[in-house]
């Protein structure tokens, strides 16, 4: 592998974990397949904040890897020198899969949006949510910033 490349992943990487850190406002959401207000059984509420926040397995040096083994820089945007920040929200789920996988703020490149998504999907399972010692559904607010070096 290139060095350049090698650099350009581990820049990503290092702006893509520390350079976003909101992960939610309110307490709880119900999903949109539930009637709000309705339904309180625990399996259909979307919680933003809990007592544990999933988690990645490994923690975050094992995150920062995954990042920088696996994310690719789309050549047309390499190419036009364009840097973007994409958001992309997901859903962890009790089991710690990985559903409602969606870009928040997206960019006109669509080959960045792709991998950002592309990325995500292909992510392992991760350590799920917990809410008074609960397994539960969590949104996760994931930035990905494309950056290039100079």
């Amino acid at each position: 592998m290139k060095s350049k490349d090698v650099l350009f992943k581990i820049v990503v990487t290092f702006l893509f974990f520390f350079g976003f850190a909101y992960n939610g406002i309110a307490q709880t959401d119900t999903d949109t397949n539930t009637n709000a207000g309705t339904n309180t059984d625990t399996d259909t509420i979307v919680f933003t904040v809990t007592e544990k926040m999933p988690e990645f397995p490994g923690g975050n040096e094992a995150l920062l890897k995954y990042f920088q083994e696996n994310l690719t820089y789309p050549e047309d945007a390499r190419k036009e020198k364009i840097e973007a920040r994409i958001i992309v929200q997901f859903i962890v789920e009790p089991d710690g899969s990985l559903t409602n996988i969606k870009i928040m703020r997206e960019h006109q490149y669509e080959s960045l949006n792709k991998e950002a998504i592309r990325i995500i999907e292909n992510m392992p399972k991760w350590i799920p949510a917990k809410q008074r010692g609960k397994r539960v559904r969590c949104r996760f607010l994931q930035p990905i910033t494309f950056k290039i070096q100079q």
